[in-house]
């Protein structure tokens, strides 16, 4: 629509428009292209005009079906159990407006685990309650047991309140946070019931033994507690990735620790009032009792009568003790580094999907791109084990976008419920074996990855300005690791060999013949991928369509780039009089990394192996042929990570340690007791070792690091109240060695408890 102005006189005011719009197809037919005195020739004349769509880039397909895939990602924050719900509902209502041959499904449901992953949980703490309950009946009776028992719930459950109000949603690290912590919540309430049920003994009341309890034990349950909070505070600040992921992992604790200690010093005491004690079940557990109170310590019989004999013998030979156990603490370090499984970031989980990424060489059209994929695909959905599949070729929008230039295609696999199949590694190698008939290709299997690493297992990066010494050098690396038999999923961005055309103008010549640069373009444009000429908006569409002019099909090919005529100043002309054709080799893609030009290295590592160890054989690879390379060549991704989980793990556990410090200088006001007790967290880890050497377990930097953190806050809490009982009996005069053999045997039982409930 052509706007010709307004015409205004003493009539009136009137707009005038030159109706020229095209509002449908003859109207674009019945263009006028040329004329003269006699003819005209219109668009119908020379040319066929269609409705169709822009050429296929990419295709996408659900078990071998043409499909359009929605991924759908919740917000941080949200609930994807009730984001999924709502998608459901959603599209179940749509659903019914469609015809009966539209069929839609859901995959890869995130919600399911979820839901499972709750319940687990639920199945741990009744599991873990009644455990607990078993433990403290045979102990100390159902009175006791039942009070210890209720800390667990109770403790949960306050716990959730405070969450919520630091918008803490359940995610897959609180879960497992809930699950560690129901071993260390109940030392509290172990401690507090065991004194009340060994003093009721001497005829005090109900309710008197449990506030001479809660007044007695306040002091080594609040030390102990914040103990084992302060082994867990520095975890918050945690950088990086693997900080991201594990944040929620000291925030659950610190909540559930600080209510459980709430039910200990205020909850269990009131409610033991109220409810009462177990007594002794018979009269030689009464001796007992009185003798470890004041009685002589020879005359104890049963277990601590036993372990009274052995404290004895090592209170008499102190220093076979101590450096038997110094030669083992460093002994067992020793073994492992020599017979250890090494380190890892992050253990491996079992997964329910993967992808399988197809790399194939050379300049393949999307049609022949979805021929591969799809040869694949059908060699896939073979496999039983397999839910659903599916695939994408080509440029499809939405999907995850590889970087490799070779990447063809890419093949998501959702596995069955993994109680009905085999583990995800024996599938998976069915199928390399499946797909290793197709010649001239490269796939990928990639398992999902549920933890802080990303992509790949090891990731390298090549730095060099010249050109020519990244490709040589970044070749070499890759030629050493196709020559190494633990190198799986290799990957690069190294240009892949390829063809494209170069079209030179002789600019003299094309002026000569009255043509300039920008119709070359075009008539070329017309040949290729179509000249878009306007935008149409017809009726039937909500958004402007594009006109493009295209040569008809027959004539879209290579050869007829010769035979292209324009028309110039003097007349048609052909384009080969003036444009020399020549194949050139194809232009990768340039990429930089801190502003010099990079290549990157990707790989996985075979099962069996550790990355980090073979991070350190290619250093050391490096290291003899550094000579040869110009380039600076760097480990990023997991190794990068992993520095700096390693990094922060050792600072947060001496700061740990030092927070542990000033609570037990504050408890004790002796830094002689302070060592003593600190002492015990570096002796600890002659079990952490020998638990891994058994196991044949690697140290992970996140998981066994957090172990040990955690492991440090536990110990701590035996050796105080161990420590605040030798205290007050030293107050009353008792000499050294039978205040510590009284300590001990006194003690005991509930160090036992505590150590037996959080195994």
């Amino acid at each position: 629509m052509i706007a010709a102005g307004t015409l205004s006189n003493e009539k009136g005011s009137f707009n005038v428009q030159v109706p020229s719009l095209i509002e449908n197809r003859d109207d674009l037919l019945n263009i006028p292209i040329k004329s003269n005195n006699f003819s005209v020739i219109k668009l119908r004349d020379v040319a066929e005009i269609r409705d169709s769509f822009r050429e296929k880039k990419g295709y996408a397909k659900n078990n071998g079906e043409k499909a359009i895939i929605l991924e759908v990602s919740k917000r941080s924050g949200e609930n994807i159990i009730y984001t999924i719900d709502k998608i459901k509902k959603t599209v179940n209502q749509i659903k019914r407006g469609l015809p009966e041959f539209v069929f839609i499904d859901f995959f890869q449901d995130e919600s399911e685990k979820i839901r499972t992953q709750v319940s687990d949980l639920e199945n741990n703490v009744i599991l873990a309650t009644l455990i607990v309950f078993i433990i403290i009946f045979l102990f100390m009776g159902w009175k006791s047991s039942l009070l210890v028992s209720i800390s667990i719930p109770f403790s949960f459950l306050l716990s959730m309140i405070i969450l919520s109000f630091f918008n803490v949603t359940i995610n897959v690290v609180v879960l497992f946070s809930l699950i560690l912590s129901v071993g260390i919540l109940i030392d509290g309430a172990i401690i507090v019931v065991e004194y009340a049920n060994r003093r009721s003994s001497e005829g005090i009341s109900k309710v008197q033994v449990f506030i001479l309890s809660a007044k007695k034990m306040f002091i080594p349950v609040l030390a102990s507690t914040s103990t084992t909070l302060a082994a867990f505070f520095p975890l918050i600040f945690w950088p990086g990735i693997a900080g991201e992921f594990m944040f929620f992992l000291p925030v659950t604790l610190l909540a559930v620790l600080s209510s459980s200690l709430l039910m200990a010093l205020v909850f269990i005491p009131v409610i033991g009032g109220i409810f009462g004690n177990d007594k002794p079940l018979s009269l030689s557990e009464i001796d007992n009792l009185n003798l470890l109170e004041e009685g002589e310590l020879s005359k104890i019989k049963g277990i601590q009568g036993k372990y009274i004999k052995f404290m004895e013998y090592s209170l008499d030979n102190p220093g076979k003790l101590i450096i038997l156990s110094i030669t083992i603490l460093f002994s067992i370090q020793v073994v492992y580094a020599k017979f250890g499984k090494g380190f890892e970031f992050f253990p491996p989980i079992e997964p329910d999907y993967a992808e399988v990424v197809i790399h194939a060489k050379g300049n393949f059209s999307p049609i022949e791109k979805n021929d591969i994929v799809n040869k694949v695909e059908q060699e896939i959905l073979k496999n039983k084990y397999i839910k659903n599949v599916y695939s994408s070729s080509g440029e499809v929008k939405g999907a995850q976008k590889n970087e490799s230039e070779d990447v063809v295609g890419s093949i998501k696999i959702e596995l069955i419920d993994w109680k009905n199949r085999p583990k995800a590694d024996t599938i998976i190698n069915n199928l390399k074996k499946g797909t290793q008939i197709f010649s001239g290709l490269y796939i990928e299997f990639i398992e999902k990855q549920d933890g802080p690493p990303k992509d790949k297992d090891v990731e390298m990066i090549i730095v060099n300005n010249d050109d020519n010494s990244l490709i040589y050098d970044t070749q070499m690396v890759l030629n050493f690791l196709k020559q190494s038999s633990w190198v799986k999923n290799l990957d690069s961005n190294l240009s892949i060999p390829g063809l494209e055309w170069n079209l030179e103008i002789d600019r003299v010549k094309a002026d000569q013949y009255g043509v300039d640069i920008e119709l070359i373009g075009n008539s070329i444009q017309m040949l290729t991928h179509g000249l878009k000429v306007t935008d149409f908006m017809p009726q039937d569409s909500d958004e402007e369509v594009d006109i493009v002019v295209k040569y008809e099909k027959q004539y879209r090919t290579l050869d007829e780039l010769d035979n292209i005529i324009v028309d110039g100043n003097n007349g048609p002309v052909s384009l080969s009089l003036f444009v020399q054709r020549s194949p050139q080799n194809k232009t990768g893609q340039i990429t930089r990394y801190n502003s010099s030009r990079s290549k990157y290295i990707k790989f996985d590592v075979i099962k069996g192996e550790l990355a980090n160890n073979k991070v350190n054989e290619i250093k050391k690879w490096l290291i003899q042929n550094k000579n040869k390379f110009n380039s600076s060549i760097k480990f990023i991704g997991q190794e990068e990570d992993q520095d700096e989980a390693k990094s922060f793990l050792i600072k947060a556990f001496f700061i740990a340690v030092f927070l542990i410090t000033i609570i037990l200088i504050a408890t004790f006001n002796s830094f002689y007791f302070c060592i003593i007790i600190l002492s015990a967290i570096i002796f600890s880890t002659i079990g952490v070792m020998i638990g891994l050497l058994i196991s044949s377990k690697p140290f992970g930097i996140i998981m066994s690091g957090i172990g040990v953190i955690a492991l440090a806050g536990i110990v701590v809490n035996n050796n105080i109240v161990l420590l605040d009982t030798y205290k007050e009996l030293k107050k009353k005069g008792e000499e050294t060695k039978t205040a510590i053999l009284r300590t001990g045997a006194q003690r005991l039982r509930p160090v036992m408890l505590t150590t037996l409930t959080t195994f």
